[in-house]
């Protein structure tokens, strides 16, 4: 039991360091697991280890979480440079693909260069 709590205290470490980053990776359930260096012994024992797959499933980073906060990067920096901020180069710059946009980014997309949101 006390390495179960072990792990989740690290987990906890390892995600609060990471959120500090904005230039960082997608924090999916595969990243977070890889920053342990015994991650293939963990994922074995995930179904052992309740309170650490709860953890593990409410703090990943889905997709589009992921994408709406590489614009929002990107705004920023684009205001930091003293660049326009226009749709086209928000989607360039994030790197994303016209044709898989949501309702949600595309409106994210809106407010960044309506300057609604930053």
């Amino acid at each position: 039991m006390g390495a179960v709590l072990e792990a989740l205290r690290q987990l906890k470490q390892i995600h609060s360091a990471l959120l500090k980053k904005s230039n960082r990776p997608r924090l999916s359930h595969t990243f977070l697991l890889k920053q342990f260096s015994n991650n293939s012994t963990i994922q074995k024992h995930l179904a052992d280890m309740p309170k650490f797959s709860e953890y593990l499933l409410t703090h990943q980073e889905n997709v589009e979480s992921y994408q709406i906060r590489r614009l929002r990067n990107i705004a920023a920096q684009l205001c930091r440079s003293g660049n326009q901020i226009k749709k086209w180069k928000l989607i360039r710059l994030a790197g994303l693909r016209k044709k898989h946009l949501t309702e949600k980014i595309r409106d994210v997309i809106y407010q960044l260069e309506e300057g609604i949101e930053s």
